[in-house]
């Protein structure tokens, strides 16, 4: 949720099943805030993707935030006109290997995320840090 003072705030609500955004946003309205909410549709967001080719790009965390490791495991690119596509991806798991360097070694010169083609999506896993007491570190997408 992000609200600005003196302004109405956000729900926004991300999941695969679409019937249940709107209702768990209107849940969470009522009952957390206090208040009823319209049923509104936000548009979709847009995000610059280019600065994901830069192989020199740092994915910024906070430290506050417990976040062990962050790494871009996919990128989806295309030509302008969206009649080529080709997606790249690497495991989470993989020895410390970033995506950059996996498609560097593999066709070198040739690495697609030099080329004129455009990022149209990507996934960036994180792992959070263990708790004590916990025996796994949680992860998401």
């Amino acid at each position: 949720m992000t609200d600005e003072p003196g302004q109405a705030g956000t729900i926004e609500v991300i999941g695969s099943v679409k019937k249940l955004r709107e209702r768990l946003a209107k849940a969470f309205a009522e009952t957390k805030l206090g208040v009823a909410i319209p049923a509104e549709r936000l548009p979709r967001r847009r995000f610059d993707l280019t600065p994901l080719l830069d192989p020199q790009h740092v994915l910024a965390v906070d430290p506050g935030d417990s976040i062990a490791r962050v790494k871009l495991t996919m990128i989806m690119l295309s030509n302008w006109d969206n009649g080529l596509t080709q997606q790249f991806q690497i495991p989470f798991e993989d020895n410390g290997t970033t995506l950059h360097e996996a498609l560097a070694a593999q066709d070198g010169a040739r690495n697609p995320l030099l080329s004129s083609l455009r990022p149209m999506c990507a996934r960036i896993d994180v792992r959070f840090q263990r708790y004590p007491g916990n025996g796994r570190a949680r992860r998401c997408r």
